[in-house]
């Protein structure tokens, strides 16, 4: 899930975010503006006799069968086919200002088991925790060089520095910085990008 803004202090010429966005148009300077959630979809699975789907007004999730009770949420989601804010009429922009990462949130955890098969439910307090847990030890991970992993211009990452992603390390999350993939296993680097020795050596083992 991504977030809308609009910069604070701007009502009149108001900036928004495909990441994490707020519109100040009804908020008076000094006041923190709401954030905005963008999806991709709703829809996050569509089988023959179910649908799994995020609910637009409660952000809670459904098989279409037992549709949980909407709640009143102080903001709605909204999916990226809306491309101008509906109260002041701008045009939302991806958050620059922020790390690539930090830029989503989690919205659905998809999982099996033997007795539901294939589900989907939303992150619990146990599944932020863990996320909290990885953002604050990510700044004390030490890979080295930062020259390293910055994105030099060229014509397969072009496209990373145009979203002011200028280092490797920010397509991943911090649970996957984080942590030690299993039987010498790497994440998959960005497009146009191959780890090298010394980039792997560097992968932190998490303390147990």
């Amino acid at each position: 899930m991504k977030w809308l803004t609009l910069a604070p202090g701007q009502p009149r010429q108001p900036r928004v975010g495909r990441g994490i966005g707020q519109c100040v148009v009804d908020f008076p300077l000094g006041i923190t503006p709401h954030h905005q959630p963008l999806l991709n979809r709703f829809l996050l699975r569509h089988e023959a006799e179910r649908k799994f789907r995020i609910g637009p007004e409660s952000g809670e999730i459904s098989n279409g069968r037992n549709d949980p009770p909407v709640t009143a949420r102080t903001i709605r989601l909204i999916t990226k086919a809306e491309t101008k804010c509906p109260i002041c009429g701008q045009e939302y922009e991806d958050r620059l200002d922020l790390p690539f990462y930090a830029r989503y949130a989690p919205m659905a955890i998809v999982a099996t088991c033997a007795e539901h098969d294939l589900f989907f439910r939303s992150p619990g307090e146990s599944d932020l925790a863990r996320i909290d847990q990885a953002e604050q030890q990510r700044g004390g991970l030490d890979f080295g060089s930062p020259e390293d992993f910055r994105v030099k211009d060229g014509p397969k990452s072009g496209d990373l520095l145009r979203r002011q992603i200028n280092s490797y390390l920010d397509v991943f999350s911090s649970r996957q910085v984080t942590t030690q993939p299993p039987s010498g296993g790497f994440p998959a680097g960005p497009r146009g990008h191959s780890w090298s020795d010394s980039e792997r050596a560097r992968v932190p083992t998490p303390a147990v």
